[in-house]
């Protein structure tokens, strides 16, 4: 009997289903998973389109106006061709500013701004215009002439310079300390042919008892062009002195011509 109650207990338990336990509560978030690795990149996406044209800027101030020449050259390159005209700023031309590798032939050169020269004559190569029966004398020493004998003599110095130049100054050396002694100085231009006027300028004429220092620089201005087809050109000197043989009262040292060039034929 004992063994047939726990039979139908166990038969009891199998038969019947069981009730559902109540709902458990919710987990706790569990630990951050490990970071992944860096994907490829991507291809380049296509080109976008071009923008728009922004607006023009203001309009630029006019400038200067330009300087009137034919055929100038600033730098060039010139083969088998005829120039006619050749404009070189400033009257200065360098080795590097016109070369060749032939002949440069030139028929005649300008320049905007005249050129100043200088061409010195020593005293001593003037020459004395001595009458053949005079006894008067002279000296060449001491830089410059002088008068060896008691009284004057005159002195001519040719004067060359380029033709068609212009003749501004002529500058006189010479001494004169004595009361007595004195010098004439002029500028002579003599006749070649009908086409040249004569014409003598005066520059000093002391016949006083004026004196003059050691050196003294006399300067006297003209404007003569040269032309030496027609003309030829000389300085007049006359030296008196009172005391014979002694430069230390009237020397003439030289001169200086000063003359300009506009152009070179």
């Amino acid at each position: 009997m004992k063994k047939l109650t726990v039979l139908m207990a166990i038969l009891f338990v199998l038969g019947c289903e069981g009730q559902q336990g109540p709902k458990g509560d919710k987990g706790d978030i569990g630990p951050q998973g490990i970071k992944g690795e860096t994907g490829a990149t991507g291809s380049q996406g296509s080109q976008g389109p071009q923008g728009l044209q922004g607006p023009s800027g203001p309009e630029g101030l006019q400038g200067p106006p330009g300087v009137p020449c034919t055929d100038c050259v600033n730098s060039a390159s010139i083969a088998d061709e005829a120039v006619t005209s050749l404009d070189i700023a400033n009257n200065t031309i360098t080795g590097a500013d016109i070369s060749t590798s032939t002949n440069l032939n030139i028929a005649s050169l300008s320049f905007s701004t005249p050129i100043t020269n200088y061409i010195s004559i020593p005293g001593y190569l003037c020459v004395p215009t001595l009458d053949p029966n005079s006894s008067k004398q002279f000296v060449r020493a001491q830089g410059g002439i002088y008068p060896q004998a008691l009284g004057g003599i005159n002195l001519l110095c040719p004067l060359v310079l380029p033709h068609g130049t212009t003749l501004t100054n002529i500058r006189f050396s010479f001494k004169d300390t004595s009361t007595t002694g004195f010098f004439t100085l002029g500028i002579e231009r003599n006749r070649l042919s009908t086409s040249c006027i004569s014409n003598t300028l005066s520059c000093l004429n002391d016949a006083g008892p004026n004196m003059y220092p050691d050196p003294n620089l006399l300067n006297c201005t003209l404007n003569w062009t040269i032309d030496n087809d027609n003309c030829s050109y000389n300085v007049r000197v006359m030296i008196f002195s009172d005391v014979a043989g002694n430069y230390i009262f009237t020397i003439f040292y030289g001169l200086t011509a000063v003359y300009q060039v506009t152009s070179v034929p």
